[in-house]
Parts: structure tokens; C-alpha cells; sequence
């Protein structure tokens, strides 16, 4: 996977390596980082990356500086940015991909747990 920034590459190698993480060139030559199907944010050109957050911890890591607007939604209503100029930079952007990393592998831990209880229970009826 090609990155044209020398920060990009860092966090292509760094996220690309936790466990159940693809990393995958879009439509737009942007790197996107899959967990379980589920996109946890990606790179543009290594300059820049995006990420999807909810509710209150959006507003706490916009409140933060961590990341701002995207351009083309400069209401809130789509994905925040945080520009990559730095190695402080790339590295905050790693640390943000973790947060949605792990709130990805909450969410399928949730699932899996939903989808054995009917199992769980049918068991504890018949023992």
C-alpha cells in the first residue's frame, strides 16, 4: 500500500498491524482501515485523516482540538479531520484509530454475545 508522506506510511505499518485490521485503497487512491467490516477511519494522501465519532465523544474531541470539520460538512453532519503535519500529528491519529478500533471490537463482541444467548439458554433449559 503506497502512502505519498513519510507519516502516512508510519500509520499505514502501525495500524495495519493490530489484530483483525485491513487496510484497503478506496475509490479516491485513500487508505481505509477495516475492522469486522466496520471502517474506523482512513488516510487521504497521508496528509489528512478522517474518522466517523458519535454523539459525545465527538463534541469532547472537537472540543479537544483533536480533530475539526471535514470541509464539505462544515455543520457537523459528516466525518472530522485531523490534518497530519507532524509526529505528533500521526501519532494522535493513531491514537485516534485505536479509540474506534476498540469501539469496533466492542460493538462485535456485543453482537456475538446477542447472537449466543438463544444458544446459552436453550442449554441451561435442557440441563
Amino acid at each position: 500500500m503506497e502512502s505519498r508522506s513519510r507519516f502516512g506510511r508510519q500509520i499505514i505499518d502501525e495500524v495495519g498491524s493490530w489484530f483483525g485490521v485491513s487496510a484497503s485503497l478506496g475509490r479516491r487512491g485513500e487508505i481505509r482501515f477495516k475492522v469486522n467490516r466496520h471502517e474506523i477511519g482512513y488516510l487521504d494522501s497521508g496528509n489528512a485523516a478522517f474518522f466517523r465519532f458519535e454523539g459525545p465523544l465527538r463534541a469532547q474531541l472537537r472540543h479537544a482540538g483533536r480533530v475539526a470539520d471535514h470541509p464539505l460538512f462544515p455543520q457537523g453532519a459528516g466525518p472530522l479531520v485531523r490534518r497530519i503535519s507532524s509526529e505528533e500529528d500521526a501519532r494522535d491519529v493513531v491514537r485516534l484509530l485505536w479509540i474506534n478500533y476498540e469501539l469496533a471490537i466492542a460493538r462485535f463482541n456485543r453482537r456475538a454475545e446477542r447472537a449466543a444467548m438463544p444458544a446459552m439458554a436453550a442449554r441451561m433449559v435442557a440441563n
